[in-house]
């Protein structure tokens, strides 16, 4: 399985591909540090997944999904955030991503990633 990590830290990016990597031990991964590289590697690798943050420079979040969406309307998309406000969510959940989990992921946000992994990939 291909996965795709678009985030701009590095730090994060290393922790959630080993968080993903331990749930889906075939995985292979690929990481972005911008929407923009993310949007690169969505078109030439075809990932199965993508985990994506929303503030990032070059190419928001938002912007990387409405992208991705116009090319594979049923890839699931998680996204990583810090914070996100509630009128913010709204408009994100409305270009059909698979879910939320909240950064950094440690704790509850692991079991929130195992269960939205397991929804959209039917993995254990």
């Amino acid at each position: 399985m291909k996965v795709l990590v678009v985030e701009d830290s590095s730090f994060a990016r290393m922790a959630v591909t080993k968080v993903v990597g331990g749930l889906l031990p075939q995985a292979e991964f690929f990481e972005a540090a911008d929407g923009k590289t993310g949007l690169a590697l969505f078109q030439t690798m075809r990932p199965e997944l993508v985990l994506t943050d929303l503030l990032m420079p070059n190419m928001t979040g938002e912007e990387l999904i409405r992208s991705i969406r116009e090319i594979d309307a049923t890839v699931p998309i998680i996204v990583m955030t810090a914070n996100i406000q509630k009128p913010a969510r709204e408009k994100v959940e409305a270009l059909g991503v698979t879910g939320f989990v909240t950064k950094p992921v440690i704790g509850d946000s692991i079991k929130t990633l195992r269960s939205l992994l397991a929804g959209c990939l039917h993995a254990d």
